[in-house]
């Protein structure tokens, strides 16, 4: 998954999609990162002596707890069908060819009313300025020192990664599972979030998350890089050797035995 399809200057305009692949995608978040944790806890015992795994293992749990927090936000928001869903299903079929949101005499009313629901909802929850902290500190910490790493979770988990598999090729799963899901999850937050601040006026609030957003956004390419790179080499047959520190060529008959070894690896 190309991070430019969630990622871009206005966050506003991130969601590109239609309602039902958004809720797909929502929905599917939680069943890819439970898969991901119980890998992750799996790797401990293999990587021991390879790298800090109490170092890493920690900063991965924050992750997984700060994600879950935030999926659960965006869950009940957009699974809202007289709320958000329904505010975003109505700025997707009336967007002007320039990207503006130009809503029908006769659909104003029925957004009106979405648009109050999902304000109300959110202001009702007592927990509005935490979910922003939330939000806020979540995207920080996938590329931050401040998570427990140099380069945050992202960082945590590439190094688990790159320290279980011996090529790259068998990395390319995992890695671009944790970025999708992650990105996902932060840019629904996001785009939530300066939905209701443009409603509300919280002018100050929107300006802050945007500006956390961008420097997300610059820290987070190199690993969107990685993984596309890793994409186009196997594509061409090309496989780098961790161990060795090397590429070399893989022709076509290797590849059932690469899938085997693949899954031999992510079973431990």
């Amino acid at each position: 998954m190309c991070l430019s399809v969630y990622m871009r200057e206005n966050p506003l305009d991130n969601i590109q999609e239609s309602l039902s692949t958004l809720q797909n995608s929502v929905n599917n978040i939680g069943c890819r990162m439970e898969q991901l944790s119980q890998q992750i806890t799996a790797a401990v015992a293999d990587i021991a002596n390879r790298i800090d795994v109490a170092k890493y293992q920690n900063t991965l749990l924050g992750y997984n707890a700060y994600f879950n927090k935030i999926n659960l936000f965006n869950l009940l928001n957009y699974g809202d069908m007289d709320g958000l869903a329904k505010v975003m299903l109505f700025r997707q079929q009336y967007k002007n060819a320039d990207g503006e949101v130009e809503i029908p005499e006769d659909k104003q009313e029925e957004y009106d009313a979405a648009m109050k629901k999902f304000v109300q909802y959110v202001s009702n929850t007592g927990e509005w300025t935490a979910i922003i902290a939330d939000i806020k500190t979540f995207g920080e910490n996938l590329v931050s020192a401040s998570a427990g790493t140099n380069g945050g979770y992202l960082e945590a988990f590439w190094k688990y990664i790159d320290n279980l598999y011996p090529y790259d090729s068998l990395t390319l799963e995992p890695k671009a599972s944790l970025l999708d899901g992650a990105m996902v999850n932060y840019n629904l937050a996001i785009n939530a979030v300066l939905i209701y601040c443009d409603y509300t006026g919280s002018t100050a609030v929107a300006q802050t998350l945007i500006e956390s957003y961008k420097n997300v956004y610059d820290k987070v390419l190199p690993y969107d890089q990685n993984v596309s790179e890793i994409r186009s080499n196997l594509q061409n047959g090309k496989i780098f050797d961790y161990v060795n520190k090397m590429y070399f060529s893989v022709k076509k008959h290797f590849t059932p035995l690469m899938r085997k070894e693949s899954k031999s690896l992510r079973s431990r």
